[in-house]
């Protein structure tokens, strides 16, 4: 989970896949797309998850506390 005093997140995956951030997030294909090696900062509040959905096959996501 996003610790307190978080605003914001890097997100990039090694694969194509959707994404979805908040207190129980569950990605689908509604979400927004994050194409592969693509970096995105994005809003966050504390307590936040990040879900991950592969749009294909393998990678894997990554996020990473910035503020």
């Amino acid at each position: 989970a996003i610790s307190a005093g978080i605003s914001v997140a890097m997100v990039w995956a090694s694969a194509d896949c959707y994404f979805a951030v908040g207190p129980t997030p569950t990605a689908t294909a509604a979400n927004a797309a994050l194409p592969a090696n693509t970096v995105l900062f994005v809003p966050v509040q504390p307590g936040d998850k990040i879900s991950f959905l592969q749009i294909g096959s393998g990678g894997t996501g990554h996020v990473t506390e910035c503020l």
